[in-house]
C-alpha cells in the first residue's frame, strides 16, 4: 500500500487514509476524477491484486470517480 500511496502523489491524485482503531481496519478514499470506467478498473484491479497476494479481510468499493479500499489490520 506504501508503493501505490506513493503512486497516487506522484499522479497528483487525490486520497485520504482513515485508521478506525475499534475494528483495526484501513480505509483508502481514493478520487481519481477519471469517469466510472476507470474507477471499476481500479477497483477490479485491487481486486485481484488482494487475491493474487492473499489479502484476507480486503475489499474494493467505487462511485463515479472514487475507489473506496478497506483493509482490516491484523491484530
Amino acid at each position: 500500500m506504501n508503493a501505490l500511496c506513493l503512486w497516487f502523489d506522484e499522479s497528483g491524485f487525490n486520497y485520504r487514509i482513515e485508521r478506525n482503531d475499534n475494528d483495526n481496519t484501513d480505509i483508502y478514499k481514493i478520487n481519481f476524477d477519471m469517469g466510472r470506467k476507470w474507477s471499476l478498473f481500479f477497483k477490479t484491479r485491487m481486486e485481484l491484486v488482494f487475491e493474487h497476494y492473499k489479502v484476507k479481510n480486503a475489499e474494493a468499493e467505487m462511485a463515479n470517480n472514487t475507489v473506496i479500499l478497506k483493509i482490516k489490520r491484523e491484530s
